[in-house]
């Protein structure tokens, strides 16, 4: 490897840490979890904030609202907390933010900041939407709206961050049905993948990002959690650095489980083909990307309640926030966020010693490890590479040294993560071929 090389891997090393030292920032024992910290009169919930203005589907000039909960700043030393964006469901013909109230204070009492967005809605459904006659052309225009709101309230928070005590570069996005739709559609599928997707989307409505209001602030998405979503649009290459959790029953009607028509409509006019749960988590894993899939056998469009859902969604965040996030499948898990050991970057815990030894260092086309404490015997590890996106899935399932190919991976630098029974470590190698 050349100096020049070297030192540029030497200034992501440095990079990366930074980042993993922010990720480990809201890694705190007892918060963003499933435990209330804050009392109801510790909370503060601010209800039609406007975050921007724009024309509804019929013209008419709306004003967009979005509902706040937080810890108030008397109450909580924390001034930048990961943020909670829900997005209801209605196929977007209904649905209210207000749904989500009781929900955002319950958010907040576990330490994070949580907003329901407000969002427009209506689309040409030519009578009874299970009736298969609705205006495609006008349901893409529907889509493209609501995800134009939903980025211009992460760009309104981001702006408010430091009014209401939010991180901008840790926002995780909720949505049911439609909402799902739209929070998926936000993660992943940029104006040029619009493009693709209906070519006359842009020139009718303008950009994405310049709809609303006419903010300009930055943000990153960390992970979107999607009840009975899809992706309206079978995009080639979704960003496997964005962790997915999906919930579905496999009976759904309205949004399929796996695959299909959106509300199973092919005749006489046939619906946009969405990518459900199964199908979604199956494209992010095969691009090494972390997704949790949770299935409901026989479940219908509302296979799992609100506190199953919430409880789930609250540790599967925590488990991104802490650096354990895991491609894993369940039909019903019973949320504990407090079996989580949380540590930070390459700190020694309970137990002592290192878990593995890697060698030789560099690495070349075979990356050796070997255990050295029994933390390691039923382990999980990830690697990443300097852009957050994780390239390589391996278990360890009893043994004590493991050999891993690595020879289709660029040269580079890459975050190894070893999450053990009760405690995890992290470190970073040098690939060079």
């Amino acid at each position: 490897m050349s100096p020049s090389a070297l030192a540029l891997l030497l200034t992501i090393a440095v990079a990366l840490q930074l980042t993993h030292v922010n990720a480990a920032e809201h890694c705190i024992e007892g918060r963003y979890s499933d435990s209330l910290i804050f009392d109801l009169d510790q909370i503060a919930f601010d209800r039609n904030i406007v975050y921007g203005r724009a024309l509804d589907w019929k013209g008419r000039s709306v004003a967009l609202k979005l509902n706040l909960a937080y810890p108030r700043q008397a109450v909580d030393e924390v001034t930048r907390r990961p943020l909670l964006v829900l997005l209801h469901g209605g196929s977007f013909l209904g649905g209210k933010k207000d749904h989500f109230s009781s929900v955002l204070i319950d958010l907040a009492r576990r330490g994070f900041a949580a907003a329901a967005v407000g969002y427009r809605l209506g689309w040409n459904t030519n009578g009874d939407i299970f009736d298969c006659e609705g205006d495609m052309a006008d349901f893409r225009r529907s889509l493209y709206r609501t995800v134009q709101d939903c980025r211009a309230a992460l760009r309104f928070l981001a702006a408010a961050a430091e009014n209401y005590g939010i991180d901008p570069e840790a926002i995780f996005l909720y949505g049911y049905s439609a909402g799902a739709i739209c929070a998926l559609h936000t993660a992943f599928v940029d104006q040029e993948e619009f493009k693709h997707f209906d070519p006359e989307l842009q020139r009718e409505l303008g950009m994405l990002d310049k709809a609303g209001n006419n903010l300009s602030d930055s943000y990153r998405i960390r992970a979107v959690v999607s009840v009975a979503g899809a992706l309206l649009h079978d995009v080639d290459a979704v960003d496997a650095a964005i962790p997915v959790l999906a919930m579905h029953g496999t009976a759904d009607s309205i949004i399929p489980y796996d695959s299909g028509a959106f509300l199973r409509c092919y005749e006489p006019v046939a619906y946009e083909f969405a990518l459900g749960a199964a199908a979604l988590t199956r494209r992010i894993r095969s691009q090494g990307g972390c997704a949790e899939l949770h299935t409901k056998i026989d479940g219908t469009h509302a296979a799992y309640d609100i506190r199953y859902r919430f409880d789930n969604t609250a540790c599967f965040v925590k488990r991104v926030l802490c650096g354990t996030c895991s491609s894993a499948d369940f039909h019903q898990l019973d949320p504990d966020c407090r079996s989580l050991r949380v540590t930070d970057i390459d700190e020694e815990t309970e137990g002592g010693g290192e878990l593995f030894v890697v060698a030789p260092h560099p690495v070349r086309d075979i990356l050796r490890l070997t255990g050295v404490n029994s933390g390691w015997h039923n382990a999980r590890l990830t690697l990443s590479d300097s852009f957050g996106r994780i390239v390589l899935l391996a278990e360890m399932q009893g043994r004590e040294s493991l050999e891993l190919a690595v020879a289709h991976l660029a040269p580079g630098l890459y975050l190894l993560r070893l999450l053990g029974v009760e405690r995890q470590e992290t470190r970073l190698i040098i690939i060079d071929h």
